[in-house]
C-alpha cells in the first residue's frame, strides 16, 4: 500500500490531501446547520410554554370570572347572578378542555391536583344553595394551585428569552393580584351587603390586602417602563382607581363607609379586576407576538445557512481543486524552503527566485518567515505583559493572527479582571465595620483596609510587614505568638484576643480571627482576617464579675454580724443557766439592735438584687396613683433624717400632684439621699431642691459637698455594675446597681435623670417627672 501511494503522481497526492479539508468544512456546516435546527426546535418550545402560560392564565381568568358570580348568587340568589354564572361555566369548561388537550407532562392529571375534578360537585352544591364562604374557598384554592402551574421559564444567558422575560414575570405577578382583589372585593361584597362581621371580615383580609400591596411592590420593581407608564394609566383613568381607593380607605380607617352599597362597589371591582386581567392577556399577547417574530426569523436564518453552506462547500472544493494544480508545480523547486519552515527555522533565503508562478510562491515563503518572526516577538512581548506591541494579522483568514489577537485580548481582559477584582476587595474591605488584614506565606503582613487605619491612626506602610506589631500590648505579644505560629504551622484557623493601641493611645481589647487561604491551584499563600472591638463587652464582664465578687462580700458581711451576735446570745444564755446569774439587759438590747441594723441591710441588698431581677425580666410593675409630692418629700426624709447625723435641708418651690408609683418614686429620692449620705462624711448637710422648670415638669435634685464624680463617669454612672474607679470611692460599700435601679424608675415614668459634679466638689442629682393633669 505504502508503494502504491508513493507511485501515485502528486497532483492525484494533492487531490487526496484536499479531500480532508473539505469533509471538514462538510462536517461543520451540517453541525451548524443541526445547530439552527436545534435553535428553532428551543424558540419552538419556548412558544409551547409561553402559549401554554397563556392557556392556564386564561383557565385561571374563567375561574376568577365564575367565582365572581358564583359568589355573588350564593350570597343574594338573585337571577342575574344565576344567568351569568351560567354561562361564564361554559367558557371556564371550554377553558379546562383546552389545557387538558395539550401534551404536556408537567400539566398531566393537573385537575387532580388543582381540585378542578370536584367542579361539577362543587357547582351542584351552589345551586343547592350553599354558603358564599364555601365558594370563596374553593375557587381560591383551585386558582392558587393553578398559579403554581403558571412557571415562567428562566432566561439565564439565553438571548431569546431576555427581550420578554420581564413581560413574563409581569404577567404572573398582575395574575396572582387579579386573585387577591377578587377575593377582597367579594368579602368586601359580603359585608356591604349583609352588614354582618365587619370587623371580623376586615380583620381576616388584613392579611390578603398586605400579600396584594407585596405583589404590586414587585410588579413595581420588575415590569418593563413601557408596562409601568400603562399601569399607571390604567390605575389612574379606569375603575381600577376607585376600588384600589376604597379599599385602602376602608383598611386604614377599620371600617365600611356609605360610599358605596353592595351592587354598586360589585360592578366597579368587577370594571377593576377586569383592568387587571386585560392588562395581563395583553402582555401575554405581545410575548407571543414576540417569539412568532424571532421564531420566523430563526426559521429564515436555518434556510439561508444552509444555502450558503452549499454555495461555500462548492466554492471551497473549485479553489482547493484549482490550487492543488498549481501547487503541483510549486512544492518541487520550493520543498526545502518550506521544510525549513516545517522545523520553526526563520530567516529563510530564497536565491534565484523567477518571476513566475515559483517566483510568487517564493515570496509567500519570505512572508511566511518574516510573519512567523513577528508572531514570535509579538508572542514574547504579550507573554511579558506588553499588550500594546503593535501586531496585525496578514488578513482576515490569518488563524495565526487572529489567535494572537485573541490572545492578547484575552489576556489583557483577564489582567483587567483581576486588577478590577483586587480593586473589588480593596472596596469592600474598606467599606467593611472592622479591621481587615492579610499576610503572605512568611507572615509579613501585606494589606490592612482602611476600618484598621482609622483605629490605629497610622499609615498603611507603617502597618505592613512586621509594622502592626508596635500597636499590640507588650503584655500580649507572647501568648498571640504563640498562638499565631501554631497554626501557621499547621494551616488551621484560629481565634484570639488581645489588646490594641487605638489612635488616641488608649488599648482596647479586640478579637481576632485568621483563616488560611488558597490559591486556585491550592498553594498556601498566607492568612487573611479580621479585628473586631470588644472592649465594651470585656469591661461589661469584668465589671459583671466584680459585682458578683462584691455582692457576695457585701452579702456575707450582714450574715456573719448576725452570727455573731446570735453566738453571743447563745452564750449568754448559756452561762445564765449554769450561773443562774442576771442577764444584762443593756447587752442583750446592743445585740438584737445591731442584728435589726444587719437584717435591714441584707433586706435592702436583697430588694436591690430582686428589682434587678425585675427589670432584666420586665417584671418591674409600677403601681399608679395619683399622690402629693410634697408629702412623699417629707415622708422620706422625716424616716432617713432619725437614723443619720446630716441635715437635710428642703427648699420646696412647687405643689404639685403627681401620677406614679409612690414607693418607687420614694425609693429613687431615698437612693439619692443614702449616696449622698454615703459620700459625704466630711460635711453634715445635705440639700433638696423641688421646682417646676414648666407647667407640666418638676424637678428635684439632691445636692452634697462629697467627694464629687469625674466628669468623664457622668454617662456611665447609671448602667448596671458601673462603679466609680478610684481609691477613695473603693472605701465605700455598694453594689453599683442603685443608680441603674433608680434611671430605670424614672425612664418608666417617663421622666429624666442626670447629675452634675467635678471631682472633690460634691454632686447634683436630678431627676424630672411630669406633673399629672387636673
Amino acid at each position: 500500500m505504502n508503494n502504491f501511494f508513493r507511485r501515485l503522481p502528486l497532483t492525484t497526492k494533492l487531490l487526496l490531501l484536499t479531500l480532508v479539508p473539505i469533509l471538514l468544512i462538510v462536517y461543520l456546516s451540517i453541525e451548524i446547520y443541526h445547530q439552527k435546527t436545534r435553535n428553532v426546535k428551543l424558540i419552538q418550545g419556548y412558544i409551547e410554554r409561553i402559549d401554554e402560560s397563556a392557556d392556564i392564565a386564561e383557565l385561571i381568568a374563567s375561574l376568577q370570572t365564575e367565582c365572581r358570580h358564583s359568589f355573588a348568587y350564593a350570597l343574594t340568589r338573585d337571577i342575574d347572578s344565576h344567568t351569568q354564572m351560567e354561562t361564564q361555566r361554559l367558557v371556564t369548561d371550554l377553558a379546562i378542555k383546552k389545557l387538558d388537550q395539550r401534551n404536556d407532562s408537567t400539566l398531566r392529571n393537573f385537575e387532580d391536583y388543582t381540585s378542578l375534578k370536584n367542579l361539577n360537585g362543587v357547582r351542584a352544591a351552589i345551586d343547592r344553595g350553599t354558603s358564599q364562604d364555601i365558594v370563596m374557598q374553593y375557587y381560591t384554592t383551585a386558582i392558587f394551585r393553578l398559579n403554581t402551574l403558571n412557571v415562567v421559564v428562566p432566561a439565564g444567558n439565553n438571548s431569546y428569552l431576555k427581550p420578554v422575560f420581564n413581560d413574563l414575570i409581569t404577567q404572573k405577578i398582575l395574575s396572582e393580584m387579579a386573585t387577591y382583589l377578587g377575593i377582597i372585593r367579594s368579602n368586601f361584597y359580603n359585608v356591604l351587603y349583609t352588614r354582618k362581621n365587619m370587623v371580623g371580615i376586615l380583620y381576616g383580609l388584613s392579611g390578603i390586602f398586605d400579600l396584594y400591596k407585596s405583589y404590586e411592590i414587585e410588579l413595581l420593581t420588575k415590569a418593563s417602563p413601557p408596562f409601568l407608564e400603562e399601569y399607571k394609566k390604567v390605575s389612574q383613568n379606569t375603575a381600577l382607581r376607585p376600588t384600589m381607593r376604597y379599599i385602602n380607605k376602608t383598611f386604614q380607617k377599620s371600617y365600611f363607609d356609605s360610599l358605596y352599597d353592595a351592587e354598586t362597589w360589585w360592578k366597579i371591582s368587577a370594571e377593576g379586576i377586569d383592568q387587571l386581567k386585560d392588562l395581563q392577556q395583553n402582555i401575554i399577547k405581545r410575548v407571543q407576538a414576540s417569539m412568532n417574530t424571532v421564531y420566523n426569523k430563526e426559521v429564515m436564518g436555518q434556510q439561508s445557512a444552509l444555502a450558503l453552506l452549499i454555495i461555500a462547500v462548492l466554492v471551497v472544493f473549485a479553489i482547493m481543486f484549482y490550487t492543488t494544480q498549481v501547487i503541483t508545480h510549486l512544492l518541487t523547486g520550493l520543498n526545502e524552503a518550506a521544510q525549513k519552515i516545517a522545523r520553526g527555522i526563520t530567516g529563510v533565503e530564497i536565491k534565484n527566485v523567477s518571476h513566475d508562478v515559483i517566483g510568487s510562491l517564493g515570496e509567500s515563503i519570505l512572508k511566511i518567515d518574516a510573519h512567523n518572526k513577528q508572531l514570535a516577538e509579538a508572542a514574547d512581548a504579550i507573554g511579558k505583559g506588553n499588550f500594546n506591541v503593535p501586531f496585525d494579522p496578514r488578513s482576515a483568514d490569518d488563524v495565526l493572527g487572529a489567535a494572537i489577537i485573541r490572545m492578547k485580548e484575552n489576556l489583557r481582559r483577564f489582567t483587567m479582571e483581576i486588577e478590577k477584582s483586587k480593586e473589588q476587595f480593596r472596596e469592600v474591605a474598606d467599606s467593611a465595620p472592622v479591621m481587615i488584614w492579610m499576610t503572605d506565606e512568611n507572615k509579613q503582613c501585606n494589606f490592612v483596609n482602611k476600618g484598621w487605619l482609622n483605629f490605629s491612626g497610622r499609615k498603611k506602610e507603617q502597618e505592613l510587614g512586621y509594622g502592626w506589631i508596635e500597636g499590640m500590648h507588650p503584655d500580649d505579644y507572647t501568648r498571640c505568638a504563640e498562638v499565631f505560629d501554631d497554626a501557621f504551622v499547621q494551616r488551621r484557623e484560629y481565634s484570639l484576643e488581645y489588646r490594641f493601641r487605638r489612635e488616641d493611645g488608649e488599648y482596647r481589647w479586640v478579637r481576632e480571627t485568621g483563616i488560611p487561604r488558597y490559591s486556585a491551584e491550592g498553594t498556601f499563600e498566607g492568612y487573611i482576617g479580621s479585628c473586631i472591638d470588644v472592649h465594651e463587652t470585656k469591661m461589661h464582664e469584668q465589671r459583671k464579675d466584680d459585682f458578683i465578687r462584691m455582692a457576695s462580700h457585701e452579702l456575707k458581711t450582714p450574715v456573719t454580724s448576725i452570727k455573731g451576735y446570735v453566738q453571743l446570745l447563745l452564750t449568754m444564755f448559756r452561762e445564765h443557766d449554769l450561773s443562774k446569774e442576771g442577764l444584762y439587759p443593756q447587752a442583750i438590747q446592743t445585740s438584737l439592735s445591731t442584728i435589726d441594723k444587719q437584717i435591714i441591710k441584707l433586706n435592702r441588698l436583697m430588694s436591690e438584687l430582686l428589682d434587678l431581677s425585675r427589670i432584666d425580666s420586665g417584671k418591674l410593675e409600677l403601681k399608679m396613683q395619683n399622690f402629693d409630692l410634697n408629702d412623699l418629700v417629707k415622708e422620706t426624709v422625716d424616716d432617713l433624717q432619725q437614723t443619720t447625723k446630716h441635715q437635710i435641708l428642703v427648699n420646696n418651690n412647687a405643689d404639685c400632684k403627681l401620677f406614679g408609683d409612690k414607693d418607687r418614686i420614694s425609693q429613687v429620692l431615698l437612693n439619692l439621699l443614702t449616696n449622698a449620705i454615703k459620700y459625704s462624711p466630711k460635711t453634715d448637710s445635705i440639700e433638696i431642691n423641688v421646682c417646676r422648670p414648666s407647667q407640666s415638669i418638676v424637678s428635684i435634685s439632691v445636692k452634697d459637698n462629697g467627694i464629687g464624680i469625674d466628669k468623664k463617669d457622668h454617662e456611665k454612672i447609671f448602667e448596671r455594675f458601673y462603679r466609680v474607679e478610684g481609691k477613695t470611692e473603693q472605701t465605700y460599700p455598694g453594689f453599683g446597681i442603685g443608680l441603674f435601679i433608680a434611671s430605670e424608675i424614672i425612664n418608666r415614668h417617663n421622666g429624666t435623670i442626670s447629675v452634675e459634679s467635678e471631682k472633690s466638689k460634691g454632686a447634683t442629682f436630678t431627676f424630672t417627672l411630669p406633673v399629672a393633669k387636673n
